[in-house]
């Protein structure tokens, strides 16, 4: 994810080096400027995109508001979870590979040290701007975590 950089995180390995299992994120801003309110009324689908890449923190501000621990001892997230089984995981697409969100150590680690972001695009029916984003966050659902603790209506 050498294209993630900036905003003073930890460098990622160079595209052509031997990735590292595992990166360690900046830590998460949990105290921001503008209201959960005024962030609703202001938000908007943007399809249109820099060729610039969103740096580590970025990066890992993103993943910690879609699945980030909100607590240190235990369960707690960002988001709900029937039961606490958490089935949701988070990736990050970038030009440099596919990176898996680990929560309880606010890290990635790789899961393809390819571009996988065109797949994607096919996969969504074509939709070019899935190919052309520098950051694309794909969520998961794993639904044996959840059947564990409540069955055949896990799916649900």
């Amino acid at each position: 994810m050498a294209a993630c950089g900036g905003s003073g995180a930890a460098e990622p390995p160079a595209s052509t080096a031997q990735p590292e299992p595992t990166l360690a994120l900046p830590a998460p801003t949990v105290a921001g400027e503008v209201s959960l309110e005024e962030a609703l009324a202001q938000r908007r689908s943007v399809r249109d995109y820099g060729d610039e890449a969103l740096g580590w923190a970025e990066v890992g501000q993103l993943l910690w508001a879609a699945q980030g621990r909100t607590q240190q001892n235990g369960g707690g997230r960002t988001a709900p979870s029937a039961g606490g089984t958490y089935p949701l995981e988070v990736f990050a697409l970038t030009a440099d590979g596919v990176f898996r969100y680990l929560p309880e150590e606010h890290a990635v680690e790789v899961a393809a040290a390819e571009d996988r972001r065109r797949a994607l695009q096919e996969a969504a029916l074509g939709q070019e701007w899935v190919g052309r984003a520098p950051l694309v966050l794909v969520v998961v659902g794993v639904v044996e975590r959840t059947a564990e603790r409540y069955g055949g209506r896990a799916e649900r």
